[in-house]
């Protein structure tokens, strides 16, 4: 398993708690496992927190590594809306960067501060998030 992530049918969620940067081949590999997960029906909405997560050198991802990432959302992942949470000014700003080069890949990215701000702009209950039934991976 490349990154552990929660998904909550109920909510058309998938969760991930970042613990660390990825390199390209990583996150290829956790987009292709959760591409092949059962529980995953596109389109769903994703959040990615990175709030326990320390500034670190991020890896380089170059116009090229975007361009596979944007077939891969297009072909197994359509339809998503990744809502990527974080603290920190410097990952905020990648995320906003990561965004953009997405936008033609039918993926909605958005980036926010806190792990409220993500539920109410995916708009979803906290409670209901709280207490959803999770498939862990």
């Amino acid at each position: 398993m490349s990154i552990g992530y929660q998904i909550i049918s109920k909510l058309s969620l998938v969760y991930v708690e970042m613990q660390k940067a990825l390199s390209l081949e990583e996150l290829i590999a956790h987009l292709e496992e959760l591409a092949a997960d059962d529980s995953y029906v596109p389109p769903m909405k994703k959040i990615v927190d990175f709030t326990n997560l320390k500034d670190s050198p991020m890896p380089k991802f170059t116009v090229v590594d975007f361009s596979a990432l944007e077939t891969f959302y297009k072909d197994k992942l359509r339809g998503e809306h990744c809502v990527f949470v974080t603290p920190s000014d410097f990952r905020f700003g990648m995320g906003r960067v990561y965004g953009s080069y997405m936008v033609s890949a039918d993926l909605e990215v958005s980036v926010v501060r806190s792990l409220e701000a993500a539920l109410a702009l995916l708009d979803i209950n906290a409670e209901e998030f709280r207490a959803g039934e999770r498939v862990k991976n």
